[in-house]
C-alpha cells in the first residue's frame, strides 16, 4: 500500500479479495505505530508523508471488513473461527479485532484535521466490537490472580471500551459536549448480568477520567459501577482503581460512600487467607487504600468526623505491615517541614501531618 498506492484504490474495495486476516491487519498495525510515534506534533512528524484521503479510506475499509469477516466467522459455529482456536479459545479473527480497536483508538487521538470525517465511523466500529461476544472473557468467572484489569487489556472488548472513553475525551476537549450514547452504552454494558468483572476493572482503573467526563450523570449511577448485589464486579472496579489510578477529590463528591464501600472490600480481602484456592491478593491494594485516605484527609475532602472514622477503620482492618508502610508515607511528609514551627507554611504542614499521625 505504501510503495504502490495506485494499486490499492479504495473505490475498488480490493480488501474484499482477501480472506485470511494477516494481510488485512498488517497495514493497520503500521498506521497505528505511525500515529503513536508522537501523540503531539504529528503534522511535523509526517512531514511530506501525511496520510492521503485514499489512505484513510483504505484503513477504514480494512477495519470494517475485518469486523464483518469476524462476525461471519463467528456465525459459522464450529467452522471458520472456531476451527483454529488457540489455548485461550480465541480464533483467527480475534487478534485482528484487537488491531482494529487499537487503530481506531489511535485515530481518535490523532490531531490531524483529515481524521475528523472518520471519527463517527470509529465510534460506531468500537461500539460494535465492544458489543460482540468476546471469547477472551469467557470462562474467567473466578479469576485466580484477581488481575481483572490485565484480563481486560488483553481482550477485544477491553480495547474497544477504552477507545470509547478516548472518544468521549476527544469530544469533551474539542466540542465541549459528549454524545449521550457513550455514557448510555457504558452503563448498558455494566448493567448486563453476565458482563465480565474485567470491564468493571477497566472502568475502575479510569475512574478519574470517568468522573471528569460524566461527573453529574455518574452521581445517579453509582450502583451500576459499584453493584453491591454483584460483589465480584464491585470488588474488581474498586481494586483496579486503587491499584492503577490516583485519588481525586471529585471521586468522593460523585460517590459519597466510596470509601465506606472500599473499606468493606478491604476488610474482605484482609480476612482471606494468603492462599485460598490459589488466589493471590491484589497487589498493593491495602497500601493504596491507606495512601488514598491520607490524600483525601490532607486535602480536606472529608469532614473531621468522616476523616477520623475512615482512618480509624483502615488502621483497624489493615495488616501490621500495611499500617507500617502507610505510616512511613506519612512520616516522609515531615521532610517538608522546617524545625522552626513559627513559619506559617511549616506549621500548617506539621499540623496536618500530626492529624494523620
Amino acid at each position: 500500500m505504501e510503495n504502490k498506492p495506485h494499486r490499492f484504490l479504495p473505490e475498488t474495495k480490493w480488501w474484499k479479495n482477501l480472506k485470511r486476516p494477516e494481510p488485512l491487519f498488517e497495514p493497520l498495525i503500521r498506521a497505528t505505530e505511525r500515529f503513536q510515534k508522537k501523540p503531539s506534533g504529528q503534522k511535523k512528524d509526517f512531514n511530506a508523508k501525511l496520510p492521503t484521503a485514499n489512505d484513510w479510506m483504505n484503513w477504514f475499509g480494512l477495519s470494517k471488513w475485518i469486523v464483518l469477516q469476524s462476525r461471519i466467522a463467528h456465525s459459522k459455529k464450529g467452522s471458520s473461527e472456531n476451527a483454529t482456536e488457540d489455548r485461550y479459545g480465541r480464533g483467527d479473527w480475534y487478534w485482528p479485532r484487537i488491531v482494529v480497536a487499537n487503530f481506531l483508538t489511535a485515530t481518535i487521538q490523532c490531531d490531524l484535521d483529515e481524521v475528523t470525517p472518520f471519527i463517527e465511523d470509529a465510534g460506531q466500529l468500537l461500539k460494535e466490537l465492544a458489543e460482540a461476544e468476546d471469547s477472551g472473557l469467557q470462562g474467567l468467572e473466578n479469576n485466580l490472580m484477581e488481575e481483572w484489569l490485565t484480563t481486560a487489556i488483553n481482550t477485544v472488548r477491553g480495547h474497544a471500551v477504552e477507545g470509547i472513553l478516548k472518544l468521549a475525551l476527544r469530544q469533551k476537549n474539542t466540542e465541549q459536549e459528549i454524545q449521550p450514547w457513550i455514557f448510555d452504552f457504558i452503563c448498558s454494558r455494566l448493567n448486563l448480568p453476565d458482563e465480565s468483572p474485567a470491564i468493571f476493572a477497566l472502568v475502575g482503573a479510569n475512574l478519574r477520567l470517568c468522573v471528569y467526563l460524566f461527573g453529574e450523570r455518574l452521581k445517579n449511577s453509582s450502583k451500576i459501577l459499584f453493584p453491591q448485589n454483584r460483589p465480584v464486579n464491585e470488588r474488581a472496579a474498586i481494586v483496579a482503581h486503587f491499584c492503577f489510578d490516583h485519588p481525586m477529590t471529585g471521586i468522593l463528591e460523585t460517590f459519597p460512600d466510596f470509601l465506606v464501600r472500599t473499606l468493606a472490600v478491604l476488610e474482605a480481602v484482609v480476612a482471606e487467607t494468603d492462599s485460598v484456592n490459589g488466589k493471590k491478593k491484589p497487589r498493593d491494594f491495602a497500601l493504596q487504600v491507606g495512601v488514598h485516605i491520607c490524600f483525601y484527609n490532607w486535602n480536606g475532602a472529608l469532614s473531621g468526623a468522616d476523616s477520623e472514622k475512615a482512618l480509624d477503620r483502615f488502621f483497624a482492618v489493615a495488616r501490621a505491615e500495611t499500617r507500617a508502610s502507610v505510616i512511613r508515607q506519612i512520616a516522609w511528609i515531615f521532610e517538608k517541614t522546617e524545625s522552626d514551627q513559627s513559619k506559617d507554611d511549616s506549621k500548617s504542614i506539621y499540623q496536618r501531618v500530626m492529624r494523620l499521625w
